[in-house]
C-alpha cells in the first residue's frame, strides 16, 4: 500500500514538475517614484517596433505613485520573450521604453516626459491572422498539435468509457434489485 502510494505521489509532483516546464514567465521590477500612477506592459516586439496586432502585448498592470510594483505573468512557451518594458501615463504615453531583461529593474522618476503619439489599447488592435500566427510558431509546437489532438479524443473516449461503464453498473445493481 505504502508503494503505491509513494508511486502516486511521485507521478503527482513529476506530472506538476512537467507541466509547469512548458510555461514561460515574464518578470520584472517598476519603481515609480513619481506623484501619477503609471501603466507597464511587456511588449513582444522590439523597442523600436511598434505593436501591430493584439497578440503583440502581455498584459498591463498599473502602478500607483510612489509604490515599487513587481510585474509577473506566465505564457505560453510558443510565444517569444518580451523585447521591451513599457511604461506609459494613464493615457498611454510612454515615459520608458527599454528592452526586457528577465528579473530586471525600471526606474521611472520625476518629471515625467511623455515621447510619442499614444499607444493604442490592445482590444483597439486587430488580431493575428491564423497564418501569420502558424508562420511565427517554432515548427515543434506544430508537430505537436497531431499528438494533442489524439490525446484530447482519447481522454474524451475513456471519459465516455468510464461514464458508460459507471452507468450499466449502477443500472444493473438497482435493476435487479428492484
Amino acid at each position: 500500500m505504502r508503494v503505491r502510494l509513494a508511486m502516486l505521489a511521485t507521478a503527482a509532483l513529476g506530472l506538476a514538475l512537467g507541466l509547469t516546464a512548458c510555461d514561460q514567465f515574464a518578470d520584472y521590477t517598476v519603481i515609480n517614484e513619481t506623484d501619477q500612477e503609471l501603466l507597464t506592459w511587456p511588449l513582444l516586439e522590439g523597442c523600436g517596433d511598434s505593436p501591430a496586432n493584439e497578440e503583440d502585448y502581455l498584459h498591463s498592470d498599473t502602478i500607483q505613485p510612489h509604490e515599487t510594483h513587481d510585474y509577473f505573468d506566465v505564457y505560453s512557451p510558443a510565444i517569444p520573450e518580451p523585447g521591451c518594458v513599457q511604461v506609459a501615463t494613464m493615457d498611454r504615453r510612454l515615459v520608458l521604453s527599454e528592452p526586457y531583461e528577465y528579473g530586471g529593474s525600471y526606474r521611472v522618476s520625476e518629471p515625467l516626459r511623455p515621447f510619442g503619439s499614444p499607444i493604442p489599447k490592445p482590444g483597439d488592435l486587430p488580431h493575428e491572422s491564423w497564418r501569420e500566427s502558424l508562420r511565427e510558431t517554432h515548427p515543434f509546437y506544430i508537430a505537436l498539435l497531431p499528438v494533442m489532438a489524439i490525446f484530447g479524443l482519447a481522454i474524451i473516449g475513456a471519459s465516455a468509457f468510464g461514464l458508460m461503464v459507471t452507468v450499466r453498473h449502477f443500472w444493473r445493481f438497482y435493476v435487479r434489485k428492484g
